[in-house]
């Protein structure tokens, strides 16, 4: 049966399923806002579910659904200033922005993207990729608790920082190697970007 998708969302009862499914398996790496997770899944359960109509090829949705996927979605500037802070503040070394964009990608590739940074859990993706870069890197890397007292957010506790940490871990393998041609991939590409840029 032919499924209709438009911003991520099925019309196939089977897909929504799956969708409910994976969402709820990755939950706790939704940004906590308010002390509560922003979770797609708990808002379309809830009375602001979409009405999906299929008019021809196209899906006419809720307004208020459209408004709320669009409203949270950072800026470059929030994503580039959120980055730096914490990159300052703990001291990092450079080669850590390149290890973080490795473990961004390889936990899209070990879950076959069904999880990816989005509105709803990019600031905890980064922040626990720089964490785990950090202590792979760098000698003398600061300890969960220092990252807790520096983190730009009062919602990344220490509490949630290790289940973060213990999250990450569990969607590579427990595998944090990074390979002296991988990173020097990623370097070059990188660099190549900035020289055209």
């Amino acid at each position: 049966q032919a499924c209709v998708f438009q911003h991520g969302i099925a019309t196939n009862p089977t897909t929504m399923e799956y969708i409910h499914e994976v969402k709820n398996k990755y939950a706790i790496f939704n940004d906590v806002k308010d002390g509560t997770y922003a979770d797609e899944v708990k808002v379309m359960s809830n009375s602001r579910k979409p009405s999906a109509a299929i008019d021809g090829n196209a899906i006419s949705f809720n307004q208020e659904f459209n408004e709320y996927l669009f409203e949270s979605i950072p800026s470059l500037i929030e994503i580039e200033h959120f980055f730096c802070d914490i990159y300052q503040r703990s001291e990092m070394e450079p080669d850590c922005i390149i290890m973080t964009l490795i473990y961004l990608e390889r936990l899209i590739r070990k879950t076959s993207g069904a999880l990816r940074p989005n509105a709803n859990n990019w600031k905890s993706l980064l922040f626990s990729c720089m964490i785990l870069s950090s202590k792979v890197w760098d000698d003398l890397s600061m300890i969960n608790t220092d990252f807790s007292s520096l983190s730009p957010c009062s919602s990344f506790t220490l509490q949630r920082i290790n289940t973060l940490e213990l999250g990450v871990l569990q969607c590579l393998g427990y595998s944090a190697h990074i390979s002296g041609s991988a990173y020097a991939k990623y370097y070059f590409l990188l660099r190549s970007i900035i020289l055209r840029g």
